[in-house]
């Protein structure tokens, strides 16, 4: 598709949401009088509602001429649409109501990061999976191929995907070394996401080097819902998904079950030639439960994730016939109890978690079978933890304990089947506190936090402890332009992944199981500046990571991992909001990064990679996105660049060229309530970009796909 094409896509989009505008879009924030914010408020619009975030903000489109601002614990206000300001003050009411008791707990899956940044997904955007939220912002990095279908590794400001922790509800599914796979976890179970930046594992133990995506589900509903979705797009995709909720006195039930299939066979052109990436089919199978019961202040939950897939794997294009044929079929799943109670000033959360994870590798068939090997893994990790929070205005206050057992076994089964190989399980107990303080004047509110970790790694006695820290600070000024100066210090680590140690895939690498964990330290200072129509913000971070694991060739053609590597990541990000009128959002940023190897000397000249750029980590992200958004349609228009990447450790073969791409979104909701339709159309890489994102690994060109969706409530 040309730049002309481009531009008619836009004009028509443009056109087809005019049509549809006339209503005011609002944005405020919901305090107290002491100008805290109120989460959870509910924000009631002729007969449409909203909730505001954890930090009291709230957005909408409406017609109406006022709003009913209401939550439990604080006097209920009509406020005119056309007086409203940049905050929207409650008063709290003196009356106690217990059933406050049973649904603030639902904070707790809040990070207690001061500086968390939250997202909230655009229900009407076509966005499928908590992959996708992350990928439409410009600080994330994934390299895995752009479709749908295709796992979602994600990493944060150029660090490793493993060095990135993901918590769900405030519980680690990912620390025990591995990269975690976005696709996972359907978006529309999905309340928020948050983003910590930076060294964290104090929040979470392994794998925070980088910093921690914390996914947290869905609150349980009071209404009762079903939704019908079906999808189809290029390359063969098709999908479907239904979901169903109840809900009573003192209980709630909701599944969700979701399927992808696609081909994923697109053609390409790279500096290796061109041709048709074949042998690419992926197909998944999601269910997603969650159930709740509730009795005075006590309350027992259920989570169930489950996740099925088969994808073919054709390898890089300097080597299709090595892997014509090669492919992998596996399942995972997370199982999570919690049982909570909770008072007015506290709450404790009990909880047992199980993640279990299998895959089978199998390359016997292709055309040139160098490689050939079928393997067997599986992974377990059990989780039983104990959270309690104390709140007291001004401090409050989260400590807990929690005793983890990991688990790995690899099995080969060419040239000859083996044994089940079983490494000594990990177990894990940790202790940990997390202390809050907040002060507030007319102008000025003060907020600091420290945290602390106290983690024993150990096969059959103590054998390895890490103290994680984090010291965070923020100031705001509040002002017709509020300003905001924040900062955090911190360390973390990382323990090196089974498959690092006991690899036994194939006949070209092996594992290391001496390796040792990684350990990180490093900070961050940011300052913003908003009012009702803008939002500017700055951050500057720095992170050095000691005992880096690479691989490296060993005996000249087989690869290993080693503790050879010192790292140093310096990050410069700078981001701006606008809202120029009622309906038109623009906001974008810019990250400039400085990632390089530090290991040994810089005088040594036997080592040639001192003071390189680290692998695949690009020099400069940008991205802006355009929305355009009424109460029934709405558009989306995004731009994203990627500088520069390096593939090998000495740089001395050129590295990937930068690359740019547009992204086009459009949506439509039928305005009658005995009808209420949803379509969504996503039109991705508009200009037909070919690039790489991995050496050999071409992305697709153009692609696009279509959803419509059906919604009922009670």
């Amino acid at each position: 598709m040309g730049v002309s094409g481009v531009k008619k896509l836009l004009i028509i989009c443009i056109f087809s949401i005019c049509l549809c505008l006339g209503a005011l879009e609002i944005r405020s924030r919901i305090v107290d009088l002491s100008g805290r914010g109120i989460a959870y408020a509910t924000i009631q619009a002729g007969n449409s509602f909203v909730f505001s975030d954890a930090e009291g903000l709230f957005h909408l489109q409406t017609r109406a001429d006022t709003l009913i601002v209401s939550r439990i614990g604080y006097q209920t206000r009509t406020v005119a649409t056309a007086t409203i300001g940049a905050t929207i003050m409650l008063e709290a009411d003196p009356v106690n109501m217990p059933i406050i008791r049973v649904y603030d707990r639902y904070d707790r899956g809040s990070s207690a990061a001061l500086d968390a940044r939250s997202i909230h997904p655009d229900t009407n955007s076509g966005l499928r999976t908590v992959g996708d939220i992350l990928l439409d912002q410009y600080i994330m990095d994934s390299p895995n191929t752009a479709l749908s279908g295709e796992a979602q590794n994600i990493s944060i400001l150029g660090n490793l995907s493993r060095h990135t922790l993901v918590l769900l509800d405030g519980n680690p599914v990912s620390n025990s070394g591995e990269a975690f796979d976005f696709s996972r976890i359907p978006a529309s179970e999905i309340s928020h996401v948050e983003i910590i930046k930076g060294a964290s594992s104090v929040y979470g133990g392994s794998s925070a080097i980088g910093g921690i995506i914390n996914i947290v589900s869905l609150k349980p509903q009071t209404e009762r819902k079903m939704e019908l979705e079906g999808g189809l797009g290029s390359y063969g995709m098709d999908q479907c998904r239904a979901l169903g909720s109840l809900s009573g006195a003192g209980y709630n039930l909701s599944l969700q079950y979701s399927r992808n299939f696609a081909e994923n066979d697109f053609r390409y052109s790279s500096t290796q030639g061109s041709g048709k990436r074949e042998n690419n089919s992926t197909k998944q199978d999601h269910i997603f439960i969650k159930a709740a019961l509730a009795s005075g202040k006590s309350q027992f939950e259920t989570l169930i994730n489950y996740h099925k897939f088969h994808r073919e794997l054709p390898g890089t294009v300097n080597n299709l016939p090595l892997f014509d044929h090669a492919a992998m079929k596996g399942e995972d799943a997370i199982y999570r109890q919690a049982f909570i109670t909770s008072a007015k000033q506290w709450n404790n959360e009990v909880s047992l978690q199980a993640d279990h994870s299998f895959s089978e590798y199998e390359n016997l068939a292709s055309s040139i079978p160098v490689y050939r090997s079928h393997t067997k893994t599986r992974s377990a990790n059990i989780l039983l933890k104990d959270a309690f929070s104390l709140n007291h205005d001004p401090f409050s206050l989260d400590f807990g304990i929690e005793q983890r057992l990991m688990m790995y076994g690899e099995k080969s089964l060419f040239p000859e089947s083996q044994e089940w190989q079983r490494p000594t399980p990990k177990w894990l107990t940790a202790l940990w506190a997390f202390a809050r303080h907040q002060k507030d004047w007319d102008l000025f509110t003060w907020e600091q936090g420290f945290g602390i970790r106290q983690d024993w790694v150990y096969p059959d006695k103590y054998s390895e402890v890490f103290t994680p820290l984090r010291l965070e600070q923020s100031l705001t000024l509040h002002l017709p332009l509020e300003l905001k100066a924040y900062g955090n210090i911190g360390t973390a680590y990382s323990l090196p992944a089974f498959r690092d140690m006991y690899w036994m895939g194939d006949s070209q690498a092996q594992g290391n199981p001496d390796l040792k964990s990684e350990s990180s330290r490093g900070g961050m200072i940011g300052f913003s500046a908003a009012n009702r129509f803008t939002r500017a913000s700055a951050e500057y971070s720095i992170s050095r990571i000691r005992d880096l694991i690479r691989w490296h060739q060993h005996d000249g053609y087989t690869w290993k991992p080693y503790n050879v590597g010192k790292a140093e990541l310096r990050n410069l990000e700078l981001g701006l909001s606008l809202y120029p009128l009622s309906f038109v959002c623009l906001e974008g940023g810019i990250v400039f990064s400085k990632a390089k190897d530090r290991s040994g000397s810089a005088n040594n000249p036997a080592n040639p990679t001192y003071g390189k750029n680290l692998l695949y980590t690009p020099d400069i992200k940008a991205g802006a996105t355009l929305k355009l958004q009424s109460p029934h349609a709405g558009a989306q228009l995004s731009y994203r660049y990627t500088g520069e990447q390096y593939t090998t450790p000495d740089n001395l073969i050129g590295p990937i060229p930068d690359f740019a791409t547009w992204h086009l979104g459009l949506w439509l909701k039928s305005p009658l309530k005995i009808l209420p339709l949803s379509l969504d159309l996503k039109l991705e890489n508009l200009s037909d970009e070919r690039y790489e994102i991995y050496a050999h690994t071409p992305q697709p060109g153009f692609n696009w796909s279509l959803g419509l969706s059906l919604s009922l409530r009670k």
